[in-house]
């Protein structure tokens, strides 16, 4: 008896998880635009510290670590906004390149101020793409 018991107790445990992730793991319509909205407010903030920027105050590794924090924001946005609006994905992850580019540009034996002023610029191109993502998304 005490054996059967034990069996008993064993398969409950073992099924019960097995039960549970069952259902349904999507989110609601209403759940993946929050997530949408959530990510897009980081994205945003996070942004900032690229398009805010004093040219005299900041250096080429300061402005390839804030594009690495939007870079990694964006594959978050991207993750969320697959079944929301991904449409809007393909302008943001191409504003995001040029973003890339243009850091990639300060390397060398140039002047950095100017090339910050684009690395600025193609912050700005972001943050227009990120406008018609939230207008997808309805945020």
């Amino acid at each position: 008896m005490r054996r059967s018991a034990r069996l008993l107790a064993a398969a409950a445990v073992l099924l019960v998880p097995a039960a549970t992730g069952c259902g349904d793991d999507e989110p609601s319509e209403a759940e993946a635009r929050a997530e949408v909205c959530n990510e897009v407010d980081a994205l945003r903030s996070d942004l900032q510290a690229i398009t805010d920027v004093d040219p005299r105050n900041i250096s080429v590794s300061d402005v390839e670590d804030a594009v690495d924090v939007v870079v990694e924001d964006v594959d978050g946005l991207a993750d969320a906004a697959s079944d929301v609006a991904n449409a809007g994905m393909d302008d943001l992850r191409a504003a995001v390149d040029v973003l890339e580019s243009a850091v990639a540009d300060l390397d060398g034996d140039r002047s950095v101020q100017p090339r910050v002023r684009a690395v600025v610029d193609a912050g700005q191109g972001v943050v227009t793409a990120i406008d018609g993502l939230v207008e997808d998304a309805g945020c």
